[in-house]
């Protein structure tokens, strides 16, 4: 079956380069990410791409957690401003860094952190993806902004995704 460009995950990034959250006094991003990808040699890659923030200018991160289990997170605006703000101590360093992403394909893109990295990726869509998206897709607008209904989904995602941790 051919793809079109509404399926085409770099179509997810041109809709949410303009897109911002309604002013409510909430913390909003509009963007995409990537909650982590483990390796096997115990490194672990986290991304996350916010063209939109309503805390300031839109920015990039990359996260690293190497096989120790130290966090350092990348940030293409100050920490302050960025994801590491919410992570205080459980990072070990959080540093301003040029951060590009650029899609190379249809469900591929390419990551780069100054010199330090490079990272290829490929998406594909999984059958618990493709129900949750579906679902999003359906839920009201209201219901995006209930504390209660965005803890149940935090509680189920994990799971369904296979991302969820113990302790």
């Amino acid at each position: 079956m051919e793809r079109t460009d509404h399926d085409s995950r770099r179509a997810i990034d041109r809709r949410t380069e303009h897109g911002i959250a309604p002013d409510d006094g909430r913390e909003r991003f509009a963007g995409y990410g990537v909650m982590g990808a483990p390796f096997a040699s115990g490194h672990c890659l986290a991304l996350r791409h916010f063209p939109a923030s309503s805390v300031g200018d839109g920015y990039d991160s990359v996260w690293h957690r190497d096989p120790a289990g130290e966090w350092t997170i990348y940030s293409s605006v100050r920490p302050e401003a960025s994801c590491a703000r919410y992570f205080g101590s459980a990072t070990e360093d959080a540093r301003t860094a040029d951060i590009s992403v650029r899609w190379t394909g249809p469900a591929a893109f390419t990551v780069r952190v100054d010199d330090r990295l490079v990272w290829d990726l490929e998406l594909g869509k999984s059958a618990a993806t493709a129900a949750m998206t579906g679902l999003g897709r359906l839920m009201p607008s209201a219901l995006w902004r209930s504390d209660a209904v965005l803890s149940m989904m935090g509680h189920v995602a994990g799971p369904a995704l296979g991302s969820a941790t113990s302790g």
